[in-house]
């Protein structure tokens, strides 16, 4: 009814119905409750090994154990089937794009936004998930979805908390939700945490031209570039053009 939320319990948490279903977490950088067991769970049986045994078993425990840790960070499956396997969706090698070199480098310096810029199949959402693994911890979400549980303080809350945080697809939320991703940008960059956001979405048709409005309000520009040198779109379109001899 109109004034009243109505909730079920889903996997041992609360969840409001119409929110995306997300795996249980603690609301922070800290992996689930079940990884860690897990992950714990392999470390005993691989001491309890004999030394010859543990020699034998290393690879298969470390893959075993990376496959967890990637697990952790609630990557799309397709993400993370490539970060698990080491292979793009072609069967090739991921590789250190230029791209992910120049996204670790403002991360690194504790860049508080950086937006990668690009049209569809330019390697924009693997370059986050790849950033996300190097730094081991973070958060997921991609804007619709976020736009969607926003309204809900529970469901909201891991996603400002977190230290590090992609936001997938900006542009894509309805123009009626706008206002929910500008207030994501507003309280993350006034706690100070770090937010990288992929979109199809132009310079242009971010910032605006002319008389055209850009999509997110001036105030959302200015924080995306404030504490950076430059401006913090990297353009990944332009990145994956093949440069003349």
């Amino acid at each position: 009814r109109h004034g009243r939320e109505r909730k079920a319990v889903w996997r041992g948490r609360t969840h409001t119905p119409g929110a995306p279903r997300t795996r249980s977490g603690s609301g922070d950088d800290a992996m689930t409750t079940p990884i860690a067991s897990i992950l714990k769970s392999i470390q005993r049986r691989c001491q309890a090994l004999d030394p010859g045994e543990r020699a034998a078993k290393a690879a298969e425990l470390a893959a075993a154990q990376r496959a967890l840790e990637i697990s952790a960070l609630r990557l799309p499956e397709t993400l993370e089937t490539m970060l698990v396997t080491g292979q793009d969706r072609w069967g090739q090698p991921l590789r250190k794009t230029p791209m992910l070199e120049a996204l670790l480098r403002l991360v690194a310096a504790k860049a508080l936004h950086v937006v990668l810029s690009g049209e569809p199949g330019t390697g924009k959402s693997v370059a986050a998930a790849q950033m996300l693994e190097h730094y081991g911890s973070g958060r997921w979400v991609s804007a619709v979805d976020y736009c969607t549980l926003a309204d809900w303080a529970e469901e909201r809350l891991p996603y400002l908390r977190c230290r590090l945080l992609v936001v997938d697809d900006l542009g894509l939320e309805p123009d009626r939700a706008v206002s929910k991703i500008e207030a994501l940008v507003y309280e993350r960059h006034a706690q100070g945490r770090t937010t990288v956001y992929t979109t199809n979405l132009t310079r242009k048709q971010l910032r605006g031209s002319g008389s055209q409005p850009g999509r997110y309000d001036e105030r959302v520009l200015s924080r995306w570039r404030e504490g950076l040198t430059g401006n913090p779109v990297i353009d990944c379109s332009e990145a994956m053009r093949p440069r003349r001899k």
